[in-house]
């Protein structure tokens, strides 16, 4: 068994929780901004990239929710989606190799900005390393779940799905 094969699952688990994230956003965000029409909804979000989801989201929120307490969860909400958003990056964007011997399986990631030049490069990265993100991923997935159910119950949102709770694998 080549050591990248033990990655492979890992990497597309990656992948798949994360779209939960995504279609949970794009319910919310669709939610606050068009309440009758599910379709709508999926039209709509589907051509925003994630990052515009969430600066769309954070933009509208003050206008859309009254109660400072959910903006404030919002803003500890949104910093998580980010930062799970990066690790999804970081794991499905890069190039993935095995050591000759195929011990180990390295990541190769370099990235270019006006600020920092290129960066990045190769790095040694374990089964346990990627099951780490999916674990964060999947918290994220949770804490965003629970805001849409705050919405919900306080009736920001009228949808009724975050009332039915996800399944205990999905919780963090």
């Amino acid at each position: 068994m080549d050591s990248l094969d033990r990655h492979y699952p890992l990497i597309g688990k990656v992948v798949v929780e994360f779209q939960g994230i995504d279609l949970t956003l794009n319910i919310i965000l669709g939610s606050l901004l068009i309440k009758e029409d599910i379709n709508i909804i999926q039209a709509f979000a589907v051509s925003l990239s994630f990052s515009k989801k969430m600066d769309v989201l954070k933009s509208i929120a003050p206008f859309k929710i009254q109660e400072p307490d959910l903006l404030k969860i919002l803003d500890k909400v949104l910093k998580e989606l980010s930062q799970a958003e990066s690790e999804r990056n970081r794991i499905v964007h890069a190039h993935w190799m095995a050591a000759s011997d195929g011990s180990k399986v390295a990541l190769l990631k370099p990235s270019t900005s006006r600020r920092h030049g290129l960066r990045g490069g190769i790095s040694w990265v374990s089964p346990d390393e990627i099951e780490k993100v999916i674990t964060y991923i999947q918290k994220a997935k949770s804490s965003l779940w629970m805001f849409g159910a705050e919405l919900e119950k306080r009736g920001v949102i009228r949808l009724k799905m975050f009332s039915m709770p996800l399944r205990e694998s999905e919780k963090s």
